[in-house]
């Protein structure tokens, strides 16, 4: 309710950047309760805020977390071309434009990103497929 109320006062106030912020939360607090297409309608609403230059870094949050939303559902296709956008939109990014709400994300964090995605779509698009599992390679 209170971040709907946000998202209304930033757009009533024209603020993109905050319009992206909230946008991306209200779709990740969707994600993570399952319901997956509001959360694409959040991402896409906060992706047209992020739509303008020097807005790369939200672009990218969004493009991430509308691929792990695909890959949830289990739309590989769709899931794997956000990734694309996300990375090609991260790499354009300037540091010295992130707005303070993006600075926790970075390099480490698209990474995590990208293995989230990968890892719902191997359980998404091919269920029968045993969890994975992880190993750490020790140093040499």
């Amino acid at each position: 309710m209170h971040f709907a109320r946000a998202l209304v006062l930033a757009g009533r106030g024209q603020h993109d950047s905050q319009v992206a912020n909230i946008s991306c939360r209200l779709g990740r607090v969707c994600l993570h309760h399952g319901s997956l297409d509001e959360a694409l309608d959040y991402f896409a609403l906060g992706q047209l805020a992020a739509a303008g230059p020097g807005d790369e870094i939200a672009a990218s949050i969004l493009s991430m977390n509308s691929a792990w939303t695909h890959a949830r559902k289990g739309d590989g296709g769709q899931a794997l071309a956000e990734l694309d956008r996300g990375r090609d939109r991260f790499a354009a990014v300037d540091p010295a434009d992130v707005p303070s709400w993006a600075g926790f994300f970075t390099e480490t964090d698209l990474s995590v990103m990208v293995g989230a995605v990968h890892t719902d779509l191997a359980h998404t698009t091919n269920p029968a497929t045993p969890e994975p599992r992880f190993h750490l390679a020790r140093p040499r």
